[in-house]
């Protein structure tokens, strides 16, 4: 019985481990790219664009938009 104990809590100390390492990374690592589907100097190209200024200051990092008619 009490193997099986050790052997669970070897189990739980090992994912603890792993998630751990997992948030050492930073994200995002590269530019988010941001794709519209619709031609630049639009309406959807002026939201896209207020929506990516704000996202990039939420998440610390760098939007780019790209317009694909």
């Amino acid at each position: 019985m009490i193997s099986i104990a050790k052997s669970v809590a070897a189990l739980i100390a090992g994912l603890l481990c792993a998630v751990t390492a997992a948030h050492a990374q930073t994200y995002p690592a590269k530019p988010i790219r941001m794709l519209v589907g619709f031609p630049a100097g639009g309406g959807a190209d002026g939201m896209a664009r207020l929506t990516a200024i704000h996202l990039a200051e939420a998440l610390s990092g760098q939007i780019v938009v790209e317009n694909r008619p």
